[in-house]
């Protein structure tokens, strides 16, 4: 009986596990691709300030009206702004996606980078609840962990009441200890 209870405690905790081990890769996942979405977000804007730096310097060089000193320093700013939100933006990729290599087990200097495949869905999806709540118990590891947790408790003070007492233990024996209670304690 305790062997089968802690064959059920050790599958109820594997798939405890395993259920959360698939949540996190899919969650660094997503996060990953929405990394992605930010640092080409950050890069274009990079790149359009780089553009309007180099219009505003050659107008400045060539002496045009628009071109004051001013107005280049204004914009060389707002390009070296821009190019460290790229850079930051790109070491958050690189952060999340050593967050997905360690998840699945991969190498993080293999060369090669990771880039998701599929798109986020824009459709509006409406979930019921009835159904939700019948597969939540019907995957029920976080339940059966918790019963299979009482049942492994209700046996282990079933088997404590089954111990000697302390008038009848031989001398020299250590007496056992309850969760709570001072050794010695029946």
């Amino acid at each position: 009986m305790l062997a089968r209870i802690r064959t059920d405690v050790s599958l109820a905790n594997f798939e405890f596990r395993v259920r959360n081990l698939v949540s996190d890769v899919e969650v660094a996942y997503w996060e990953l691709y929405y990394a992605y979405q930010r640092f080409g977000t950050a890069k274009e804007g990079r790149d359009d300030a780089l553009a309007m730096w180099r219009k505003t310097y050659n107008l400045y060089t060539h002496g045009a009206k628009r071109g004051s000193a001013a107005a280049e320093a204004s914009t060389r700013n707002q390009y070296y702004i821009y190019r460290t939100a790229a850079e930051q933006s790109l070491n958050e990729l690189y952060a999340t996606e050593a967050k997905l290599r360690y998840l699945l087990g991969l190498a993080a200097t293999d060369g090669r980078l990771i880039r998701p495949k599929d798109e986020a869905t824009t459709a509006k999806v409406t979930f019921d609840w009835c159904d939700v709540l019948s597969e939540g118990f019907g995957a029920k590891s976080g339940i059966a962990r918790t019963q299979v947790g009482r049942q492994a408790v209700r046996v282990g003070v079933n088997r404590r009441e089954e111990l000697p007492s302390s008038e009848t233990r031989p001398r020299g024996s250590v007496p056992l200890a309850r969760y709570g209670q001072p050794a010695g304690w029946r």
